[in-house]
């Protein structure tokens, strides 16, 4: 009868020798020049994503601190300010993310939305002689301005990443196949605008 000693050092020498297996298998895979190509490629329009998403946020960190500031203001309509920061707290919880952007009718409302927020504090502003005379206020819907004037470009650049990774795979598709079996399964991004240039 085998000791349950013996038994337990070969179950570990087998679990031992899978890891190291799987390990090689992923170090192989990973050394290939295509998979450090799609590696790239992939990361080129993770990096515009999240550059993009950082402008969004501060933004919307700004508008929430300009509705903040204009609270303190005399002059200022305390309900409006309050219904102005929900409008706000909704519109970040209804962003779009990479998996929602499919429907563009998310991306379009998320646009017509930020827009009527950016234009009611600017009327709260012009409203209110008091606003204009705090620098704080006019710095704030400046950021404000340029971080949204700025979403374009943002936009064609996370498109133009997406195009080169799409067709980096496209294109090397049967390689990518033997390194990466499965290449097939990889979701396919969507993008801002509705048809290729």
């Amino acid at each position: 009868m085998r000791s349950p000693i013996l038994t337990y050092f070969i179950v570990a020498i087998i679990l031992a020798l899978g890891t190291v297996s799987c390990k090689q298998n992923m170090k192989t895979e990973k050394a290939n020049p295509m998979f450090v190509r799609l590696d790239y490629f992939t990361s080129l329009a993770d990096s515009s994503w999240y550059k993009m998403m950082i402008s969004d946020n501060n933004k919307l960190g700004n508008l929430r601190r300009l509705s903040s500031e204009l609270a303190l203001i005399s002059g200022s309509d305390e309900q409006e300010i309050k219904a102005i920061m929900h409008r706000i707290d909704s519109l970040q919880q209804g962003r779009y993310d990479r998996h929602t952007m499919a429907d563009s009718k998310r991306i379009d409302q998320y646009d017509i939305e930020t827009n009527a927020i950016i234009a009611d504090l600017r009327r709260m502003i012009s409203s209110n002689p008091n606003a204009s005379k705090y620098q704080i206020v006019n710095l704030l819907i400046s950021e404000i301005q340029v971080a949204d004037d700025s979403i374009l470009a943002y936009r064609k650049n996370y498109d133009k990443s997406v195009d080169s990774l799409k067709w980096f795979v496209k294109e090397n598709r049967k390689t990518l196949k033997k390194v990466i079996p499965r290449i097939d399964t990889l979701r396919d991004l969507s993008q801002f605008r509705l048809s290729p240039n």
